[in-house]
């Protein structure tokens, strides 16, 4: 009876060990440091003048953008010349005239040596065989140039495949005179005036995203692990201007799993931007009161997409005159 006692509360505390523990208590940060999600600068991709800057400072863009071009005159002369050259090479290759004229020829050719011979059986030495020797010439001269038409209209197809990819680069170097905005966002700072020369990599403007802030502070180690904070809901409270307060839910994204020296835990959430008359309420650089919910079930992660699933295919946007 004893034994089987001790059996089944093993079992108990075997099956209580394979669940995540949830603490009765909250986890509470102080002082958390809010970030934006996406700040970065966005570069120039070619060296040149800088002669249109599309946006200002304080604007909001979106994703996809054009947000500032390098005098592009010349990247755009040399894709206008690959166009025609790709025009040209394509209206070739389409074009079946000299194989259709090639077989009229063949055909006319070999009534003629038909003719011919037809005439050297029935009338012995009316054609001279010289004579029907160069009609037959004639005839197989027209069968080779429907192969050469053939050849040459293969060739054609090739060479218009080859102009297409011609016309692509100059397109791919005409679209980096083009400051593209990687995400949508705000215009936090421009580095550059239009008429200054910038080279490749020089940083041409700010952009940050406001709608998806980032949130982040350390907790003791000695008392949370990882499995504790992890997928947590959370709660930041921001105290805003003239003494008022806004509580914004939010989720864990990030634990550290090196713990710094002084036994800190970084943790990071994230949280959806409140807005007010469609504009925010907490900015980047304010600092929040975080609460962990750890005692409520961590939240499911989602399921994981490959690299290609995630990169959407990229195409420039440019500003409406409305918005210029």
């Amino acid at each position: 009876m004893l034994m089987q006692s001790l059996l089944a509360t093993m079992a108990v505390t075997l099956a209580q060990a394979g669940q995540p523990e949830i603490s009765t208590n909250e986890a509470v940060i102080e002082n958390c440091e809010i970030g934006s999600v996406q700040n970065l600068d966005v570069p120039a991709s070619e060296a040149g003048v800088m002669t249109r800057l599309h946006v200002k400072e304080g604007e909001e863009v979106d994703r996809n953008e054009i947000v500032g071009t390098v005098d592009d005159r010349e990247a755009r002369a040399l894709y206008e010349v690959k166009r025609l050259e790709y025009e040209v090479a394509k209206q070739l290759a389409e074009s079946d005239v000299k194989i259709r004229h090639s077989k009229k020829a063949a055909d006319v050719a070999k009534k003629e040596y038909e003719k011919f011979k037809t005439i050297d059986a029935n009338l012995q030495g009316a054609v001279t065989q010289i004579d029907l020797l160069r009609k037959q010439f004639e005839w197989e001269r027209t069968l080779l140039a429907i192969e050469q038409s053939t050849e040459e209209d293969a060739s054609n197809e090739l060479t218009a495949d080859s102009k297409k990819a011609e016309l692509d680069a100059a397109q791919v170097a005409l679209d980096r005179r083009n400051m593209v905005a990687p995400f949508k966002g705000v215009v936090a700072r421009t580095y550059v005036q239009e008429g200054e020369w910038v080279q490749p990599g020089d940083a041409v403007l700010q952009l940050v995203r406001i709608d998806r802030l980032r949130v982040g502070g350390r907790l003791d180690a000695s008392e949370w692990s990882r499995g504790d904070i992890e997928n947590r809901k959370v709660t930041v409270e921001v105290t805003l201007p003239r003494g008022r307060t806004v509580k914004v839910p939010g989720q864990i994204v990030f634990v550290s799993p090196v713990v710094e020296v002084g036994g800190n835990l970084p943790v990071v959430a994230e949280i959806d931007t409140p807005m007010q008359n469609d504009e925010p309420l907490v900015y980047a650089g304010m600092q929040g009161r975080m609460t962990i919910h750890t005692n409520q079930p961590a939240v499911p992660k989602a399921k994981s997409v490959t690299r290609a699933q995630a990169r959407p295919p990229v195409t420039p946007v440019r500003r409406s005159s409305a918005r210029k």
